[in-house]
């Protein structure tokens, strides 16, 4: 094994301490095989909503990547029963109400932090009062 040397820009999170080269490699190299994993989860997830989608002859629509994807997906989806004109601020108050009312289906999707309750209740209110259309 060679010697360890030092890089000078990349630290160590916790105590800003420096990292060997050899660490800083092998944190490479398991950022790396997680992109990997991650890339490799994306495409699996995608090609499964689209094998859903042609079963319910629907259509993949991309959104923005702006945080809004919720509100623009209902919006879409009333727009194809003909219901149009819904404002992003009545519909997100629609969809918190119908969220929290729904609280037990929708924090399945949520990590156990986010079900406390004075996160369920800041992710409400995120719903509700975010910044958009």
């Amino acid at each position: 094994m060679g010697p360890q040397t030092r890089s000078r820009s990349v630290t160590d999170t916790v105590g800003e301490v420096p990292l060997t080269a050899e660490q800083e490699e092998h944190n490479i190299q398991v950022a790396l095989a997680q992109t990997a994993k991650d890339a490799t989860d994306r495409k699996v997830a995608r090609a499964t909503l689209k094998r859903r989608a042609r079963l319910h002859n629907l259509k993949i629509k991309e959104t923005g990547g702006d945080g809004h994807c919720l509100q623009y997906s209902v919006q879409d989806q009333l727009a194809q029963q003909g219901i149009v004109g819904q404002t992003m601020q009545v519909l997100r108050t629609a969809m918190t109400a119908f969220i929290g009312d729904k609280a037990e289906y929708f924090q399945q999707f949520l990590t156990a932090e986010e079900h406390e309750s004075k996160a369920w209740k800041g992710l409400l209110a995120d719903i509700r009062h975010s910044v958009g259309n």
